[in-house]
């Protein structure tokens, strides 16, 4: 994958200076952290969380199935994520 392009000198400059200063663009102390949003969905296990404009999507579900007879007391656990390609350049649609 190729390398995002690297900020540049007065982007950076700007940067530190308000990191010396102890600024930020939306008014919030150094420390403070955004407000978090919860929202339930209309199905169980259905979660969206906001801070600011970054929001998230989590859906969790599960199910009981029987284990193969070799192996009688193990489980399976299956995790799939997407990441939009709106985060960053670096993530494609799909697994």
């Amino acid at each position: 994958m190729p390398r995002p392009p690297s900020p540049s000198i007065p982007e950076k400059e700007f940067v530190y200076g308000a990191l010396k200063q102890s600024l930020r663009l939306d008014g919030r102390s150094m420390l403070e952290m955004r407000t978090p949003t919860l929202s339930f969905g209309p199905e169980l296990g259905w979660v969206e969380c906001s801070l600011g404009k970054t929001r998230v999507l989590a859906q969790i579900d599960g199910k009981m199935v029987k284990p193969p007879p070799e192996r009688p007391l193990e489980g399976i656990i299956t995790i799939h994520s997407e990441l939009s390609s709106m985060a960053s350049n670096e993530y494609e649609l799909g697994r």
